[in-house]
């Protein structure tokens, strides 16, 4: 279990110099005390959180200030560590969803854009306005849609109180459409 908690006002006791303080909780060890992790770099406040099929060993964080940090599972000592941070936009990444290959990243501006993670640098490979200006609240994959639709769904809710149902392939290409 990840969790973060963003600093009170006057208070430093959930964030450093480095950034917000990650505690892993290991849920099914009883007794069990949180681990605290830091960032390699000043990062806002954790906001997402996201795991992708295609790399099991890794947890994507979204943070404010439009940051993805990266951590490795698969550490010599077994704690999660702080592999890389990609600055992904100028606005807040709200919620991530991994989907495949991409990571699928909803912003404060109403936003969404996908990353092929699998290069170096990352390589956004869409990006549309979802909800007219408005945070993008949730990013979730419909996984019914499959079975009911023969397709792969997508959808995203919005501070403009709407549900989007996208294309989760990206089988058409959004770039500036929306």
């Amino acid at each position: 279990l990840w969790t973060s908690t963003r600093a009170s006002a006057g208070s430093n006791s959930a964030s450093t110099s480095r950034g917000p303080i990650v505690r892993v909780y290991d849920i099914f060890t009883p007794g069990a005390t949180g681990k605290s992790l830091l960032p390699t770099e000043h990062l806002g406040a954790v906001t997402s959180g996201a795991v992708m099929q295609t790399r099991p060993d890794h947890i994507y964080l979204g943070h404010e200030g439009g940051n993805v940090s990266i951590w490795a599972l698969n550490t010599d000592d077994g704690l999660p560590a702080c592999e890389e941070v990609v600055k992904v936009s100028t606005s807040d990444v709200l919620c991530l969803e991994g989907i495949g290959d991409r990571l699928w990243a909803g912003g404060r501006k109403g936003t969404i854009a996908t990353y092929d993670v699998t290069s170096k640098p990352w390589i956004m490979t869409n990006h549309w306005m979802a909800h007219q200006g408005l945070p993008v609240l949730k990013l979730v994959v419909d996984t019914w849609s499959i079975q009911r639709l023969g397709k792969l769904s997508v959808y995203s809710v919005g501070r403009d109180e709407r549900i989007k149902f996208w294309d989760g392939l990206l089988g058409v290409d959004w770039i500036g459409k929306y």
